[in-house]
């Protein structure tokens, strides 16, 4: 059974031990020391409170209590603001003992509903604004629970990794998870912020196409700045000289726990200005950086590689798309629909190309002019896709990768890629590493020492090459 998450259900739950150890807390002056103290809803109040998360929870126990019963408000206050002992706050009150545990229980679970409230709306709030520094939104994921738990708990460690890296093809869905797991109620809480700088230069638009960024390629120093913007505000970044502010940055996320989120570090020449500088600025911050250029070679780099979704995530991934278009393909039957995978091969991106293409074509129209290259919102895919990585790539690179169709799908050794190439032992090595390098050849690892590793391309990659790619070596 395939496996989806849905971005926009988040589980957020103030629990009753969480709300008891905040009433215990109260007379011993270490309420900035409970759970609570951090959650968002607090952390969004600080700045009336001076930064003082004691004043403002203090605050937020005083006006909770106006919404409880006369004896449940009497009950919590003896109990836990005064101290006083069960069979003392009981005589006081006249009434018995068990009377006192039954306001006091009350009332712990009312304050958890309400304050279970409170923290949506702030985690809502939050939401919100990293989606729109992100300009992106997760929508229904499939096929991620795995990877998407590993993430989560590399990012919730107390320690290493530092810097954790995402990989894989374009359109795979890199960003996608990466949102995804920093906007769990438990990594927001984790860090005192969120900060999301995108070094994307060009974007997929369902209708439009590919669509340019109108942003130069970023910069150590315009990463600074945006950084700079998000934790101080626009004007009092602007207000820090232009030599003093890397040593600002350095210094704000050696400060605190903050997660930096750098997404679509596309190319080798983004990675080598800037991943040298994002190392140093982890330990409390962590990092999180997405890339088309594999970051495996990286040794500082915590690093989980993307592949295409199995058949099974592919087809609920399709019928999704297709109902909430509510289109009548998507009322046809599981044969019929997977044949969306011979070609797409589970690659996110070119898995909703055809769902929407099917609100004009049938499917057999829309996986032909996908299989040769036909239209225009197809050559704009796979430009989108492989471009700027065949435009990278030396000639041995890329006639070892116009030959990959030749492996067999689950993947051929290196002396049978060596045979088919008819290049030396050393040039397909060096070749098979940049293709690698630029996720346009997956590695299977071999489990023993003897065995050989395995080489393999995605089926989209395949029909591009079989295809596309061959107009554009014609090109100038």
């Amino acid at each position: 059974m395939s496996d989806s998450t849905n971005g926009s259900t988040p589980l957020v739950v103030i629990s009753e031990k969480q709300v008891l150890d905040v009433l215990e807390a109260w007379n011993k002056g270490s309420l900035a020391k409970t759970a609570f103290a951090r959650s968002l809803h607090i952390r969004q109040n600080l700045t009336r409170f001076n930064q003082d998360a004691a004043a403002a929870l203090r605050e937020q126990i005083n006006d909770s209590l106006q919404r409880l019963s006369e004896e449940q408000r009497r009950a919590v206050t003896q109990l836990f603001q005064k101290g006083i002992v069960v069979h003392k706050v009981a005589q006081a009150m006249q009434i018995s003992e068990s009377t006192v545990y039954r306001n006091r229980n009350t009332a712990i679970r009312s304050l958890a509903q309400e304050w279970t409230r409170i923290e949506e709306a702030a985690y809502r709030r939050y939401r919100s604004q990293i989606e729109e520094r992100a300009q992106a939104d997760i929508g229904h994921l499939f096929g991620v629970a795995h990877n998407l738990k590993l993430l989560r708990d590399a990012l919730l460690a107390p320690s290493e990794p530092w810097v954790v890296g995402i990989d894989g093809i374009g359109g795979i869905g890199k960003t996608s998870l990466a949102l995804a797991a920093i906007l769990d109620h438990d990594i927001l809480v984790r860090f005192d912020h969120i900060l999301w700088v995108s070094a994307r230069q060009s974007e997929w638009h369902s209708i439009r196409g590919i669509v340019d960024n109108a942003r130069p390629a970023l910069t150590y120093e315009t990463l600074v700045s945006r950084i700079l913007e998000q934790l101080l505000g626009p004007q009092a970044a602007a207000s820090i000289a232009p030599r003093e502010q890397a040593e600002q940055v350095r210094f704000l996320l050696h400060e605190k726990p903050i997660l930096l989120v750098v997404d679509n570090l596309e190319t080798a020449a983004d990675q080598q200005a800037l991943l040298p500088n994002l190392v140093t600025l982890a330990c409390p911050t962590k990092i999180l950086l997405t890339s088309r250029h594999s970051l495996r070679e990286t040794g500082a780099v915590y690093t989980f590689s993307l592949d295409e979704l199995p058949p099974s995530d592919a087809l609920d991934l399709l019928r999704y798309e297709l109902q909430n278009r509510n289109l009548p393909a998507a009322a046809a039957p599981d044969a019929e629909l997977a044949q969306t995978y011979e070609v797409t091969g589970g690659n996110p991106l070119a898995t909703k190309l055809v769902a929407g293409q099917l609100s004009t074509f049938p499917l057999e129209r829309v996986l032909a002019d996908l299989r040769q290259a036909r239209g225009e919102k197809t050559d704009n895919l796979y430009r989108f896709i492989y471009r700027q990585a065949w435009e990278q790539l030396n000639e041995d690179a890329r006639n070892v990768l116009t030959l990959m169709p030749l492996i067999a799908e689950e993947g051929g050794g290196l002396p049978q890629i060596e045979a088919v190439s008819q290049l030396p032992v050393a040039r397909v090595t060096d070749a098979l590493q940049q293709l690698v390098r630029f996720s346009l050849v997956n590695v299977r690892i071999a489990s023993g020492p003897r065995a050989g590793n395995r080489y393999n391309i995605h089926r989209l990659t395949e029909s591009f090459l079989l295809e596309e790619v061959v107009g554009w070596q014609k090109e100038p």
